[in-house]
């Protein structure tokens, strides 16, 4: 009885729909261009513009180092540049890497891009953070109290919200010029796959009450 009300299928779809948004949601690129300085690419366009700032931020540095060092000894010049180098950039490589690296994949699905959960956190504009933190909320409410929620005559509302609040998302990531990636896109095809099932099932229901009647 628990499992016809359940609906083993259903509940699956439900999952999934939760599992998605640790899939790749948008493009996202740390770059650390001066030790304290961290630089956040939600495009490959800006992505790009960073790397190049953060290179020729590194070549500017290196002359100046050698403008400050006495040049009467070359064997000073050589080692004081290979300790100066290494102090300043291969620290702040270390730095982006672990910042974006693979022990934050709930956060980081590849090392370009935020998942749904980074974008919780992460994301660029308060309202595309706001949207995606309704829409989870909606989500594990779905898959959680789907018994509640369906007994209520709820279903319908709380799936047409959450589908509100990815269009929201996807509208505000391309006016912010943030390149979306297949992980929303995914979302909202299994958000509109419950919201097809339930008009359905709403449908088969008022049928077998009319029969009945």
């Amino acid at each position: 009885m628990f499992k016809s009300r359940l609906n083993i299928p259903y509940f699956s779809i439900r999952l999934l729909t939760l599992l998605s948004y640790f899939l790749p949601f948008v493009f996202f690129l740390s770059t650390c261009s001066a030790p304290l300085s961290n630089d956040m690419a939600f495009n490959k366009e800006d992505a790009i513009k960073n790397e190049n700032d953060k290179n020729n931020n590194s070549i500017n540095t290196i002359y100046s180092l050698i403008d400050s060092l006495d040049t009467s000894n070359i064997n000073d010049i050589s080692e004081e540049l290979r300790y100066r180098i290494d102090f300043n950039y291969n620290r702040t490589d270390n730095i982006a890497n672990l910042e974006r690296g693979r022990e934050n994949l709930v956060i980081y699905p590849t090392d370009y891009s935020l998942s749904g959960i980074g974008c919780l956190l992460l994301y660029k504009n308060t309202m595309g953070k706001i949207a995606i933190g309704i829409s989870i909320a909606l989500s594990f409410l779905t898959l959680f109290f789907w018994l509640l929620i369906n007994k209520r005559k709820l279903g319908i509302y709380f799936i047409t919200g959450n589908i509100t609040m990815i269009l929201v998302f996807i509208i505000d990531s391309f006016v912010s010029n943030v390149d979306l990636l297949y992980g929303v896109w995914v979302l909202l095809f299994l958000l509109i796959v419950q919201l097809l099932t339930e008009i359905k099932n709403l449908k088969n229901t008022n049928s077998t009450v009319n029969d009945s009647e």
